[in-house]
């Protein structure tokens, strides 16, 4: 587990790549054990996972986003399926790209891409938790926020293309289509999540 001050030096990492810069980079460890160190980030931002579980329910119109049989499970029904879904979201995408990056012929960049994929995370779930917080708080038009939402997801998807670019240095056509794969599986696992709680 990475100490306090390592760990703000990896957010802080994270924080320029998230702005597209690329020297973020280097406040990463891109060894071995700064790869399985990043994974701590999963558990540093757990919490404000969580909190944008419950910002988003709130958002919904008539929870809407989880659908009314999810909102009549119990509790620890809800809490058991987001934790699978959670950790699984964090290992799938890595045992993917393992194979990948073999295709690509760029498995010597595979733990400098992860670390930096990792604690780009961070930034990445506070954007998408300050959106959320728009629309729970109903201060701001529908149609407002979902422009916001969209312009936020654009933006994610730009930070991945940026990542994919940068650290695996691959063309933009390649770094597009592992972002399309990163997205399409997160959207399957989040699925499957929710028909768990059917």
């Amino acid at each position: 587990m990475p100490g306090a001050e390592q760990a703000r030096r990896y957010l802080h990492g994270a924080w320029l790549l998230f702005r597209f810069d690329a020297r973020g980079v280097d406040y990463l460890d891109p060894s071995v054990e700064g790869f399985w160190e990043s994974f701590w980030c999963a558990g540093l931002i757990a919490p404000l996972y969580v909190v944008l579980l419950v910002l988003r329910s709130i958002g919904a119109d008539q929870a809407q986003a989880v659908g009314d049989a999810v909102a009549e499970q119990p509790f620890w029904r809800i809490a058991a399926v987001e934790t699978i879904t959670y950790v699984v979201g964090w290992v799938a995408f890595p045992l993917v790209m393992a194979h990948l990056v073999r295709v690509l012929d760029r498995a010597q960049r595979y733990f400098v891409y992860f670390t930096a994929y990792n604690w780009c995370n961070a930034p990445q779930l506070v954007l998408m938790a300050a959106v959320s917080a728009a629309r729970a708080s109903g201060l701001f038009p529908g149609v407002a926020v979902d422009v916001l939402e969209i312009a936020s997801l654009l933006y994610a998807l730009g930070v991945l293309w940026f990542l994919a670019r940068a650290v695996l240095d691959v063309s933009r056509g390649t770094a597009a289509l592992i972002v399309v794969i990163d997205f399409l599986l997160n959207q399957l696992i989040y699925g499957v999540g929710r028909m768990m709680l059917r």
